[in-house]
């Protein structure tokens, strides 16, 4: 017979073993370092893209006319006459309006109704 028959007479190298750890943990760390830099990466640009992206042209078109209607003179019932002033003028003149006012209830005490 010979001797070569059963069993490995050679043994493991050491030098192999440990190069293959250490590229394995090498590797996974690399792989780690990239998966985290790629999920930062997606984070940032659905920030970008649901916060900081520019509104549609509704939101911009409905904010203009509400920014005309709180600063500008204009009609809210034509035939009725019935207009609308920039705030900024209507809040002056009800200080003024209430500052002239002597003070007093806004209509006269009811007596109660008995019973």
């Amino acid at each position: 017979m010979s001797d070569n028959v059963g069993y490995d007479k050679q043994d493991p190298n050491p030098l192999a073993i440990g190069g293959a750890v250490v590229f394995i943990l090498m590797f996974t760390f690399i792989s780690g370092l990239g998966l985290q830099a790629y999920f930062d990466q997606q984070a940032r640009e659905l920030y970008v893209h649901t916060v900081l992206q520019s509104p549609n042209d509704a939101l911009t078109k409905l904010n203009a006319q509400a920014d005309e209607r709180l600063h500008k003179y204009g009609w809210v019932d034509k035939a009725n006459g019935v207009a609308h002033m920039p705030i900024d003028e209507a809040m002056k003149l009800s200080v003024t309006e209430i500052k002239n006012k002597s003070a007093q209830p806004a209509s006269a005490p009811v007596a109660p109704k008995k019973k």
